[in-house]
């Protein structure tokens, strides 16, 4: 009789087990790979850090303030030279995580001025200074869209009243930056004397990896056309630079930023 009954019980409590392995396991779906990519954007979207670059091993982060020195000298101290994800932290030096090639002075023990399209803007030290709001430097792309139709437009509006400008573009879909500028060269005639002015397109591209070389590629253009986006055309003449071993120039006859 007392077999009979464990017999019972144990038959009960196998039931019971598969009931709540069921419920705890059988509902549940595989993830799939873009859940998970969705899940990592999720993650990265809520991940909100300011602005920042790392300078003599310190962190220095956007107030989102412009600079109040009168009477500046125009020679930067030094330069940003490399650049990590937007929601990354610097841990190179002279490195930022909002693009390259700003330069920087020295203001205080505590803080350094940054030459922005916006003008010179104040990093401090101190975290709890950062503006974590202030407006970006950059112009995001994803999907083929831009975020910010104003810095684009303040840009073109300079090159079309024959100014130099700059204008930095982040590509979120092949997680690169753009540098675009436009600068103005010398043609210099018979006499020497005899100096004349012609403008070029110049665009950088970073491709992110800092450890391997070359790190930018290096494109010269003469016009860009603003019917479709922005397309730069006819590869570059001019050879005006002398480059280091990570960069490396490159022909195009045309090249698509967005």
């Amino acid at each position: 009789m007392k077999k009979i009954v464990w017999i019972g019980v144990s038959i009960i409590l196998i039931i019971g087990c598969c009931f709540v392995g069921t419920k705890m396991f059988g509902d549940k779906k595989p993830v799939t790979e873009n859940q998970n990519q969705k899940g990592r954007e999720q993650l990265q979207e809520e991940k909100k850090v300011p602005r920042m670059v790392k300078v003599n091993g310190t962190l220095y982060y956007d107030t989102g303030k412009l600079s109040m020195v009168e009477g500046r000298c125009g020679m930067a101290d030094g330069y940003i030279h490399t650049t990590v994800f937007p929601n990354e932290t610097p841990i190179r030096e002279n490195e930022s995580n909002f693009g390259s090639q700003y330069g920087f002075q020295y203001e205080s023990e505590n803080t350094i001025a940054v030459i922005l399209p916006t003008g010179w803007t104040v990093f401090s030290s101190n975290i709890e200074e950062a503006d974590m709001d202030v407006s970006k430097n950059y112009v995001t792309i994803k999907d083929g869209q831009i975020d910010n139709n104003q810095l684009v437009e303040h840009f073109v509006q300079r090159v079309n009243q024959n100014y130099e400008g700059e204008l930095t573009f982040y590509d979120e879909d092949n997680n690169q930056f753009y540098y675009l500028k436009r600068v103005r060269f010398d043609i210099v005639g018979e006499p020497y004397t005899n100096v004349e002015h012609g403008y070029e397109y110049q665009l950088y591209v970073d491709t992110m990896k800092a450890n391997e070389n070359p790190r930018y590629q290096f494109y010269q253009f003469a016009t860009l056309d603003i019917s479709n986006g922005l397309v730069l055309k006819d590869s570059g003449r001019y050879i005006l630079y002398n480059f280091t071993d990570e960069v490396v120039q490159k022909n195009a006859e045309e090249f698509v930023i967005y």
